[in-house]
């Protein structure tokens, strides 16, 4: 050891560590470079050579000068050395440490270790402020990891990665390599931002949330409205889905005979089923025991309520994404009908229309996640606002089936 390392002051350190059952060691890491992307203006290894999914140790350096070192999957052995002052359960909350799972539990976790250091003598003396720094470091992470799950591109006001599998943890070297964008090429036009502004208008009025940075989701240049017989048809799939799952769950005797002729009846009368996807087929065909799919296509009947407002038959007020539909209005309406006769009732709104409803509903569901993240209480019903958005974005993509759309906000 040389004489400087002796005398050298060490610097003062709080720790914590991140633990994740859903995503890969690779994912992890990703994750995290990404919620620091803009803080970070230096990374490093241990033996000098660039970042890669075989690094197990790095450092980075942040804008303020703050040191951070993280090691990827430690063993349980080293974790129970260290003197860690939080502990982060990402997925699922869990109130017990670590230090309470059984060896063969936290195997089932991947992990980052994190350790940060002091910037300023305030920090260096004082380790519960230091401490404090740390918890608002690693939330931040964990905030970050909420968003993400839900595909909210806008974190502090930046636009984040659109698609992990683009680029490599190699990539991230300050500057950031333009691999791990994906930017959208919208052309916007004035209706566009006139629509934009509009919806913002609406959603101040509220005092809701809201980032004047995101543009509309879909400009109207690339619209393409689905044909009348495509709605309705969607409509009666979604309706028999439910029923589908209503069976399922509520294990109804003698609900799979009765199901399989309800299904009878509406195919002659609509002819749905071309519509179906494989997935669906299969789900109509072969009851499941997986419990949230059945709830994934319960809840998706609120894609059909907000189809028949795209078919002027009702009308959706701010009300109604906090209100469940009933299936049986679905069944009132449809069995009296048949394909011809029901779309001589119906006329798709117009495209500024439908389109002011998805860019508000984009907004609506922004400002519901980004309000929660803070502490209060939703606006809206996460499985309604998300299924009408479903719906809408699917209307304006003609010939895109329903499970290809990517929900973001």
């Amino acid at each position: 050891m040389g004489l400087w390392n002796l005398f050298k002051k060490k610097k003062k350190v709080q720790s914590g560590v991140c633990f994740s059952n859903e995503k890969s060691s690779i994912e992890l890491v990703k994750s995290f470079l990404e919620t620091y992307a803009d803080e970070i203006s230096r990374v490093s290894t241990e033996d000098g050579n660039k970042l890669t999914e075989k690094t197990r140790k790095f450092y980075f350096e942040l804008n303020d000068g703050r040191k951070i070192t993280v090691v990827v999957n430690p063993d349980r052995n080293f974790l129970l050395k260290e003197k860690i002052g939080i502990e982060i359960f990402l997925e699922k909350l869990n109130l017990e440490s670590f230090r309470n799972l059984s060896e063969e539990e936290l195997t089932k976790y991947n992990k980052l270790f994190v350790t940060v250091e002091a910037v300023d003598k305030e920090e260096m003396k004082d380790e519960e402020k230091l401490l404090a720094k740390t918890v608002n470091f690693l939330g931040k992470f964990h905030k970050f990891i909420i968003q993400k799950r839900l595909n909210h591109y806008h974190f502090g006001n930046r636009k984040m990665v659109q698609n992990p599998e683009k680029w490599e943890v190699s990539d991230f070297i300050p500057p950031l390599s333009e691999k791990m964008f994906t930017e959208y090429n919208l052309e916007i036009t004035n209706n566009d931002i006139e629509r934009k502004n509009k919806n913002i208008d609406r959603i101040k009025q509220n005092s809701f949330p809201y980032n004047e940075n995101m543009e509309v989701n879909i400009s109207e240049t690339n619209v393409q409205i689905c044909k009348k017989w495509d709605i309705i048809r969607r409509i009666v799939a979604i309706v028999m889905i439910r029923l589908a799952a209503e069976t399922y769950l509520e294990k109804k005797e003698n609900g799979q005979k009765e199901l399989k002729a309800i299904i009878d009846i509406f195919e002659k009368k609509y002819e749905f089923k071309q519509i179906l996807s494989e997935r669906e087929k299969n789900y109509l065909e072969n009851p499941s025991d997986d419990k949230e799919l059945n709830l994934e296509f319960y809840f998706m009947l609120e894609t059909a309520k907000m189809l028949l407002w795209v078919l002027s038959l009702i009308d959706i007020e701010f009300e109604d994404f906090n209100t469940f539909c009933d299936v049986s209005m679905f069944i009132d309406g449809l069995k009296y009908e048949k394909l011809k006769s029901f779309a001589r009732k119906c006329e798709i709104r117009s495209k500024n229309k439908i389109l002011d409803m998805l860019d508000y509903t984009y907004r609506l569901n922004w400002a519901n996640v980004e309000i929660k993240l803070e502490g209060y209480d939703r606006i809206v019903n996460e499985s309604i606002v998300y299924f009408s958005r479903l719906a809408l974005e699917w209307v304006v993509q003609d010939g895109k089936n329903m499970e290809e759309i990517i929900i973001h906000t």
